[in-house]
């Protein structure tokens, strides 16, 4: 195989083209050659892991780029290789973890103030549309490791447009709720580039095409299912790996592309967690949660984030309220109301009345937590900030003011009963 790879990335006259052509009539001529390749293909993928695993830049390079390479003449000539659907996933996934592993000690900025970092970023982007944004890394994040993960990157675009993509996909699915920690996160970035090149191979033939049909549309479902179960379950400040939110972050945003508009009826289950996030002291899982915002409203046809939050403020309320009613103490029901106010302004207000009660409620049963009591207070305060902007009072709107009492006196009294008297009538008019 490293003979053929040299041979189709010579740097001679002939162009490309023309070698893989040859290559191509070689392996149709002579059957033999096929099984060669295909076993070298097998030893490539079972030293994939030990080799990612490695310092040997060069040595990692050349082993992805032969798996290409073999996986493309195979493909080309239609040759069956359901035998390796379970070697592939599996070697795939555990190059993925060994790297992540690699990586998994470097430091993570933190935020100081998330709710109100957030909430100026969410202001600033009400002044214009917003632009489709596309997420940092989260796994392969340092230069060494860039061109290893283009690489993977290609094999799994080969993988989505070939006959393993369905069969490779399911693999991916059961071994999201079978496995954990770095096998769990190797597992959901190769799904993550899968369904992202089949989404892109979508919207090429959806280009020319009225149709949209995708065998895999399931599996993403499933992928989005498991996804919400993250970001519902686990928050920043427990000890869940926060990378594995930020891909489940990654996989709402790209079902929310997949969907367009008819992904706004999800809003009520998928808008509260992203929030939730943009609450985060993590500035990357910070970043990736105003990240996947700013692709949701796009897709789902708002001009910013404040439309989209304003017009589902009924959901965020509803899900602020059952977390406060069952007087559910953490932080992050706090800073999402407080993002709220800050974001929507006045036109909030209306819906809040019950909370501002719920919020007196745990006041009563929690004052002595100052940093709870603090964090509650603050909201209330934004409450009355933003009502006062909406209704200023000035003395030169105010009513006209009624006249001062004045004690009634002996004069004013009788004056009043002569009034009454000749308003009574007469007794000669009686019958």
């Amino acid at each position: 195989m490293e003979m053929l790879t040299t041979l189709s990335s010579d740097s001679s006259t002939e162009s490309t083209n023309q070698r893989s052509y040859k290559l191509q009539q070689l392996l149709a001529s002579d059957r033999e050659l096929v099984d060669i390749l295909k076993e070298a293909l097998h030893d490539s993928i079972v030293a994939l892991p030990r080799v990612v695993g490695s310092n040997d830049e060069t040595k990692r390079t050349r082993v992805i780029e032969q798996i290409q390479f073999a996986f493309r003449l195979l493909f080309a000539q239609n040759v069956d290789l359901r035998a390796l659907n379970d070697l592939t996933v599996s070697n795939l996934r555990s190059s993925i973890a060994t790297m992540v592993q690699a990586s998994s000690t470097r430091t993570i900025s933190s935020v100081a103030d998330g709710s109100a970092e957030v909430g100026r970023i969410l202001q600033a982007s009400t002044s214009s549309s917003l632009e489709q944004r596309s997420f940092a890394p989260v796994i392969f994040d340092s230069p060494s490791q860039g061109s290893a993960m283009a690489g993977l990157q290609r094999i799994a675009r080969q993988l989505q447009d070939s006959a393993m993509s369905i069969a490779l996909q399911q693999r991916l699915i059961k071994s999201l709720r079978s496995t954990t920690g770095f096998e769990q996160l190797g597992s959901l970035w190769l799904m993550l580039q899968l369904s992202e090149s089949s989404l892109l191979s979508d919207q090429e033939v959806n280009r020319w095409l009225d149709i949209s049909h995708d065998d895999s549309e399931p599996l993403k479902e499933e992928a989005y299912a498991f996804a919400l179960e993250v970001l519902e379950e686990s928050t920043y400040e427990e000890a869940a790996d926060w990378r594995l939110q930020a891909l489940s972050l990654e996989v709402v945003a790209l079902q929310a592309r997949s969907q367009g508009k008819d992904f706004r009826p999800e809003l009520v289950d998928a808008l509260y967690p992203i929030l939730e996030r943009m609450g985060s002291s993590n500035a990357a899982l910070q970043q990736h949660a105003v990240t996947c915002l700013s692709i949701m409203s796009t897709a789902c046809g708002y001009a910013n984030a404040g439309d989209l939050v304003i017009d589902n403020a009924d959901y965020l309320v509803n899900a602020v309220a059952v977390k406060l009613n069952r007087f559910d103490i953490s932080p992050q029901a706090s800073q999402i109301m407080l993002m709220m106010v800050r974001l929507c302004g006045s036109t909030l207000i209306p819906y809040l009345d019950d909370l501002i009660e719920t919020i007196f409620a745990i006041l009563a049963s929690y004052h002595g937590y100052p940093r709870l009591v603090e964090a509650l207070f603050e909201v209330l305060n934004a409450i009355v900030e933003e009502a006062a902007k909406s209704s200023p009072q000035t003395i030169e709107s105010a009513p006209e003011q009624r006249q001062p009492y004045k004690p009634t006196t002996i004069p004013d009294l009788i004056s009043r009963l002569q009034s009454m008297r000749s308003k009574m009538p007469s007794t000669d008019s009686l019958p």
